[in-house]
């Protein structure tokens, strides 16, 4: 978006499957009040810390592909791109989310919006009293409307918040997203679904791949990556197809809690067949492990229909 379009599939990791009570009422009394917090530099890596020492679970182990995923609640949920922005083919894009607490109790839900190339501290807000026993809630058009963010591009991580403003961790949420633009000179609309992903399913792994994008004079390509640490991250960012090999390799720093998207290249044709884009982290995994995510989109030109990719673990042939 802004010069080009946004999507991605996302997939959740290894978390606790939760069993969900039969729903019985609506997610608030009313409408749901989400309010702005006061900047508080402090406040996000000290939620970032909790979270830490609150502990992850680890990868699920065996043969895996992203043709048959995991799909799990988690502690705390990731949606890598969301946004209320035109795109480059006359789209406008509009993030529809749902969020549904499945903790038990009735919580305060905590959402972060980690802005593209953004610096400084992000914003955070606080959707107030969701039960724990009601219908999954819908937000339309969530950046624009709710967030008061309309024209922004970034990330949402969403934790669950008990009385004191600290995570939850007897907390869990489950989420889904829905990006969509009227198509261009038409009445219907075209989109891109995403679920949410556990944003510390990432840490275990320093290479990831992206596959079966295009990119040509039909297709335009976007790569993707979220930092949710405190600290900049270095990345390898690598597009290639059989026809082009590395047409694309540059290293590429991330902010701390922020979302990089680019294009592969305007105007770069990468021919008719699929291509891939690995984005690798650089830094030492074995200092303090990062929860990141890489996806990539590509989408139609013409009519602003494309379809996401959630970056693969490279694993070799003695890890699984």
């Amino acid at each position: 978006m802004n010069s080009t379009a946004v999507g991605l599939l996302v997939v959740t990791l290894a978390s606790p499957v939760i069993v969900h009570a039969a729903p019985s009422r609506a997610a608030f009394e009313g409408a749901p009040v989400v309010r702005r917090l006061a900047p508080d530099s402090t406040r996000l890596p000290r939620l970032l810390a909790q979270i830490k020492r609150a502990g992850q679970p680890e990868p699920s182990a065996g043969v895996s592909t992203q043709a048959v995923v995991e799909s799990h609640s988690s502690r705390s949920i990731v949606f890598p791109a969301a946004g209320s922005v035109h795109g480059a083919g006359g789209e406008f894009f509009r993030s529809d989310v749902t969020l549904e607490n499945l903790g038990g109790t009735q919580i305060d839900v905590g959402v972060v919006f980690l802005g593209r190339n953004a610096t400084g501290e992000p914003p955070m807000f606080v959707i107030e009293d969701m039960r724990s026993d009601a219908l999954p809630k819908t937000f339309v058009d969530f950046v624009g409307d709710y967030l008061g963010l309309e024209g922004q591009l970034g990330a949402l991580w969403i934790i669950p918040l008990d009385d004191n403003g600290d995570p939850d961790t007897e907390g869990a949420l489950d989420g889904f997203s829905r990006i969509w633009t009227n198509q261009p000179g038409r009445t219907g609309t075209v989109s891109q679904q995403f679920d949410a992903v556990d944003p510390f399913g990432f840490d275990f792994y320093a290479n990831t791949a992206v596959m079966g994008l295009q990119q040509n004079a039909q297709y335009r390509t976007n790569w993707g990556i979220v930092n949710l640490d405190d600290t900049v991250h270095r990345f390898r960012v690598f597009a290639t197809s059989e026809s082009h090999p590395g047409a694309t390799d540059t290293t590429v720093e991330v902010g701390p809690f922020s979302m990089k998207q680019e294009s592969v290249g305007v105007g770069s044709d990468f021919g008719g067949e699929g291509m891939t884009v690995f984005i690798d982290y650089l830094d030492d995994f074995d200092v303090d492990p990062t929860p990141w995510v890489s996806f990539a989109s590509s989408t139609d030109n013409t009519t602003g229909d494309g379809w996401v990719v959630l970056g693969s673990a490279q694993w070799d042939a003695s890890d699984l």
